[in-house]
């Protein structure tokens, strides 16, 4: 092996174990159960909940900090629909940035915020609108609206549209703080051994590779 091949070959089992060593912060939210109603797919016993995690923790005392460097995954519900990072997207509902601004307290627990997600982008103009809502003074869902406004790729205008449903809630979305702990340990997988059998045919088909290369080269 030469010097190069070691080097990587060492920096890859570092990464290995350092990854397992990982710790990631989640951040869980829960908003109140649903209060409004308009269409016929919510219930006041829906409500949102859901969960952002992040590669480390955001920082104390941050105020419209962009955290979407720190996303890992994030999942939410409406009771209805289900939105994560596999199938939608995450954005400032206000502005139609693609970089939600957060706020915390001297502990690093969210405070305030406020954010979509959704499964429909890129939006647009005049077409389908389907949301999960999240900010410190309501949380909300919304399924199969209109989209009247679009920037940035992101519906930032919705209205109702036939067919439409929403549920509100005017409580403020409740946020979480807990750190996951690294994944757990497996055990080693045993190294597979040959059978006598097959140590036999693979000297074999070995001699008699030998022995074709020799009667070529004679």
């Amino acid at each position: 092996m030469t010097g190069t091949n070691a080097f990587k070959f060492g920096l890859a089992i570092a990464c290995l174990l350092f990854s397992t060593l990982v710790k990631a912060d989640v951040y869980q939210v829960t908003g109140g159960n649903f209060t409004s109603l308009n269409g016929t797919a919510y219930t006041t016993s829906m409500k949102v909940t859901g969960e952002i995690t992040t590669s480390g923790p955001i920082p104390a005392n941050s105020v419209n900090y962009d955290i979407s460097p720190l996303v890992t995954a994030f999942s939410f519900t409406d009771g209805v629909q289900t939105v994560d990072n596999l199938n939608g997207v995450f954005y400032d509902s206000s502005t139609g940035n693609a970089r939600p601004q957060f706020n915390t307290d001297d502990t690093g627990n969210i405070t305030t915020a406020r954010f979509n997600v959704s499964t429909i982008y890129p939006a647009v103009l005049n077409g389908p609108f389907s949301a999960i809502a999240i900010d410190d003074e309501k949380t909300a869902g919304y399924l199969d609206g209109a989209c009247q406004g679009v920037t940035n790729g992101f519906c930032t205008t919705p209205a109702e549209a036939e067919g439409f449903s929403s549920g509100e809630s005017e409580e403020g979305a409740s946020w979480i703080h807990e750190v996951a702990p690294p994944p757990p340990e497996q055990a080693a997988t045993p190294i597979p051994t040959l059978s006598r059998m097959t140590i036999i045919l693979f000297a074999m088909l070995l001699g008699l590779t030998v022995l074709v290369r020799r009667k070529h080269l004679f």
